[in-house]
């Protein structure tokens, strides 16, 4: 018969550190003990242990629980071998490990992981979808025992292992001896998420804990299925604002509020990353059509070279300063120094630019704004809670900057945009362009613009390219992309042209001057990234008149509508982009109908003028609520 023991871990601490988090009182009692109770009443079928990372945790776990719940102590500093000497000591089929913030999902799942677990046979169950903390991860005991026999050199979580030999990550250095059985299980899909998950529910410190607080007032209790999430991210953003707004007070004392009569208002572009690619070339854009007889525009930057020109060429003033966005008091000191030369009224992060400015925007109080424009927001947390508006360039993007618990309004999606006036087919000669790039005037030539980093897929397309090939024989391919310091992706790209005899026909360009030639040039783009933000090729490549194919996965699909802006393939799927690629290749018809209406839709909503405007509308608010905010009375 299958069993299952559920464990509840307990974070580790230092015996130095005097703090931990199950000592803490929630109402009349500690965390602990409220845990406990509330885990029983919505869990009551569970087998449930405790373990103590260490032995005077173990003592005082077991005083607070007072006997109901068996706590166990491993000696190891491991959280593999924490959870096989676990798995050995309970002696069950299978161990489901949880953290405290389980108690707030769905009352059945556990039970339903467990099932998802047995029927497939898993040695161990990912859950997608659900914020970190809230989930069982649940193993096969043997397996588990016998995955904590191999040695694998900094690595010690049991999650993070199986993930990296099961898609076969050569960093980890061990040949595994045992086949993996790890299907995973959709938590957003099977409860039907539609709503703003939390970033995370991990209950390990004060802020958490007085979340906690406010979440078992009289008011909160009961709560449905759906209703532990979003209560936890309501009361998450409250208790954040308000730890925001004390550090604010707490810095005023000692510099004191920089008053600003400018007019025009001064605008700080801020952009660490000096390299020119979409983002950039999206920014240039915008700030052209920004009117200059209300904002004056202004950019710091990280280096010299084509994004520092182009912005002078539109009359930006343009400050570098080399690598400021490292973490240094001497760029700490250059960046604050430089604001109060500058003196800006606002500051604008068009990409994640490191501390040193944050730091300076936060301290004299100036009003900040971060454009997001990336679907992996590692890094961005701290940016993003202490702007006051965000520019999120998608609604999957805006779904992104939600999770790390940010205030609904404080978020506007607004779409990249291109000058429709400048990206315009009839000012290229397609014939020219091909032969300056060296491709033959009579290929179907497909195109794609993305770096060489691993969600951009190119392994995906150089697939359907290869299988097109014998239909389409005259097709050729462009990748377009830079190469940034190091990149495993461009390595695995150039293997992979080489062993598939690709060489011939598939050309790589690392940069252009004017993006618009290849767009001109080009049959059809192609962007089947895995969650891209949005892309801002492709509204370049729809302002051209140029077919699109993109994949259903993030924010393009959002402007893409299948047969009538483009055509949309499901993620990770090589038949349908294939199919798709040869029905652009072909079926001029239905291609001249989707980039005329894909050419109107840019024009109405994605022209640089309309997100000027829109830009202009969101710091004219800012500058409004900071003037509000400072004439507000002075309470005693």
């Amino acid at each position: 018969m299958e069993t299952i023991a559920t464990v509840l871990r307990t974070q580790r601490w230092s015996p130095s550190i005097s703090y931990r988090v199950y000592r803490e009182s929630v109402g009349t009692q500690p965390f602990l003990s409220w845990w406990t109770a509330l885990f029983r009443s919505r869990f009551p079928d569970a087998d449930l242990y405790i373990h103590a990372p260490t032995r005077n945790d173990k003592a005082e776990l077991e005083a607070i629980v007072g006997g109901s719940v068996p706590v166990l102590y491993t000696e190891t500093s491991s959280r593999l071998h924490d959870f096989a000497r676990i798995a050995a000591e309970l002696g069950r089929s299978h161990v489901a490990f949880i953290d405290s913030g389980v108690v707030f999902s769905p009352n059945d799942i556990l039970a339903v992981v467990r099932s998802h677990h047995l029927r497939h046979v898993n040695n161990y169950t990912p859950v997608l979808g659900f914020p970190p903390g809230t989930f069982p991860q649940i193993y096969d005991a043997k397996f588990v025992i016998e995955l904590s026999t191999l040695q694998f050199p900094n690595a010690n979580d049991p999650a993070e292992i199986v993930d990296r030999l099961v898609s076969g990550s050569k960093a980890m250095g061990v040949n595994c001896p045992f086949s993996i059985q790890a299907i995973p299980f959709d938590a957003a899909r099977h409860y039907e998420v539609d709503f703003d998950l939390p970033e995370n529910i991990m209950i390990e410190d004060s802020r958490a804990i007085e979340i906690v607080r406010r979440l078992i007032a009289p008011k909160n209790a009961g709560w449905s299925r759906a209703d532990g999430f979003k209560l936890w991210r309501q009361r998450a953003v409250e208790v954040r604002a308000e730890k925001r707004q004390q550090a604010v007070e707490l810095a005023s004392r000692t510099f004191p509020r920089i008053t600003h009569n400018n007019n025009p208002k001064r605008i700080l572009f801020v952009s660490n990353p000096a390299g020119f690619s979409g983002a950039e070339e999206s920014l240039c854009q915008l700030i052209s059509h920004i009117d200059v007889s209300r904002f004056k525009s202004l950019a710091l930057l990280g280096g010299e070279g084509t994004f520092a020109d182009r912005l002078r060429s539109i009359g930006v003033d343009v400050r570098v300063c080399n690598d400021f966005g490292y973490d240094s008091v001497e760029h700490m000191l250059n960046v604050a120094a430089l604001f109060s030369e500058l003196r800006p009224d606002l500051i604008h992060f068009n990409a994640l630019s490191g501390f040193p400015p944050l730091y300076a925007s936060a301290i004299m109080q100036l009003p900040i704004v971060t454009h997001c424009r990336n679907a992996h927001m590692v890094g961005f947390e701290e940016l993003v809670r202490f702007s006051d508006r965000i520019i999120a360039v998608s609604e999957f993007e805006r779904r992104r900057v939600l999770s790390f618990e940010i205030p609904d309004n404080r978020i506007n999606v607004i779409y990249d945009e291109v000058d429709s006036e400048q990206f315009e087919r009839s000012l290229f000669d397609r014939q020219l362009i091909r032969r300056k790039i060296g491709v033959p005037e009579a290929a179907k030539l497909v195109l794609m613009i993305a770096r060489f980093v691993p969600n951009k897929r190119h392994d995906l397309l150089l697939s359907a390219v290869k299988q097109l090939k014998p239909r389409i024989p005259d097709l050729h391919l462009i990748l377009k992309g830079d190469v940034f310091l190091d990149s495993a992706t461009y390595d695995d790209v150039l293997t992979r042209i080489k062993q598939d005899g690709m060489r011939d026909w598939v050309t790589i360009i690392p940069f252009v001057d004017d993006i618009r030639e290849l767009h001109s040039a080009a049959d059809v783009l192609v962007l089947c990234s895995d969650d891209e933000a949005l892309g801002r090729c492709v509204v370049e490549a729809m302002a051209m008149e140029t077919p699109v194919v993109v994949t259903s996965s993030g924010g393009a699909c959002e402007i893409v509508k299948h047969r009538d802006t483009g055509l949309v393939v499901p993620r990770n799927d090589v038949a349908a982009l294939t199919e798709q690629l040869n029905i652009a290749l072909s079926d001029e018809v239905l291609c001249q109908q989707m980039t005329s209406a894909a050419r109107r839709y840019v024009e109405t909503y994605l022209d640089s003028r309309v997100s000027a405007r829109r830009v202009m509308s969101l710091y004219d608010d800012l500058f409004a609520t900071r003037l509000s905010q400072q004439c507000l009375p002075t309470t005693h």
